[in-house]
């Protein structure tokens, strides 16, 4: 059986969305399964590396999409390849989704995910499930391992994903609740991230102006 991994962040070897899906496709290669990761940011823009990103994905058995959500959706090159394969992949196969943001709340990749499912529907690739993480930005690219408590959950989820890949099964709803759970507690996460809106404002001397809202309609008196 071969599994090929499609990285969708535009940060490439230190993405959150690369994290998550070598740990699973590390999963499924100690279980005797071939493995291939390709980086679809990259191989978009040239004819030659979306020609073989494409032969990759013919060749595999399990195609995961890992990637992170922006503005609701997978990114511009995620959606790319959805679109030439849709045209172009005559094979069939299945189809496993890891959908991750900045959020805390796993629920603002739901639309991500559902654009995934229906991409499989539409194609005949078995839908295997689709796992959606929040806050990835927690992980900060650094591997499951590097991360090391923080990630011991998601870690957990993910050893059960592979689990039920390397049967043929689609991942388990206890799985896919299990992946959803907040990785750091929702006021630890809030603290940080204010933090870190200072911290960026001050480098930029508008920490003045920070709370600023210059498009506020203008109260009618």
């Amino acid at each position: 059986m071969r599994a090929v991994l499609l990285i969708g962040s535009p940060r490439g070897d230190r993405s959150t969305s690369r994290a998550l899906g070598v740990y699973t496709l590390e999963g499924l290669r100690s279980r005797g399964w071939e493995v291939e990761e390709r980086f679809t940011c990259r191989d978009v823009t040239t004819s030659e590396g979306l020609t073989d990103l494409l032969a990759a994905v013919e060749r595999s058995d399990l195609l995961i999409l890992s990637f992170p959500t922006y503005v609701d959706s997978p990114p511009a090159a995620v959606m790319r390849i959805m679109e030439t394969m849709h045209g172009r992949i005559k094979r069939g196969g299945a189809l496993l989704a890891i959908a991750n943001c900045g959020f805390i709340s796993s629920s603002n990749n739901t639309s991500s995910l559902s654009i995934c499912r229906l991409f499989a529907r539409d194609i005949g690739w078995e839908w295997r499930g689709g796992l959606s993480l929040g806050g990835g930005n927690v992980l900060a690219g650094r591997t499951l391992e590097e991360a090391g408590g923080v990630a011991r959950n998601v870690r957990r989820a993910l050893d059960q994903a592979v689990s039920a890949l390397a049967e043929g099964r689609v991942v388990p709803r206890g799985t896919i609740d299990r992946m959803a759970r907040n990785i750091v507690p929702p006021f630890i996460y809030n603290i940080t991230a204010n933090r870190a809106w200072d911290r960026a404002a001050r480098n930029n001397k508008v920490l003045d102006r920070i709370r600023d809202r210059p498009y506020m309609e203008e109260e009618q008196v």
